[in-house]
């Protein structure tokens, strides 16, 4: 896609265009939102280079390292009571 395509499909200038990708202007968030749809992404990949797939893909990472948190601070529970209880028993 041209400049002027991209300038016509966002409904914003050539010049606008030109200067937000030679980095010297950031677009206003309303615009960016233009330069996404246009552009068929989203505002996030536009901003930090993140695909949906790998939003929901870091989302799932998240939720299997929460979950593995849990586990893990549920078994270092288990080992301290165990111990407890196996240090008792040698004591008697």
């Amino acid at each position: 896609m041209t400049q002027k395509q991209l300038s016509e499909k966002a409904g914003i200038t050539e010049a606008a265009i030109s200067h937000y990708i030679k980095g010297n202007r950031v677009p206003r968030a309303s615009v960016l939102g233009r330069l996404a749809i246009a552009l068929n992404t989203t505002t996030d990949y536009l901003l930090e280079g993140i695909t949906p797939d790998a939003k929901e893909e870091l989302g799932y990472a998240k939720k299997l390292i929460a979950r593995n948190v849990i586990l893990i601070d549920q078994r270092q529970l288990f080992w301290k009571q165990f111990h407890s209880c196996l240090f008792c028993i040698i004591m008697l």
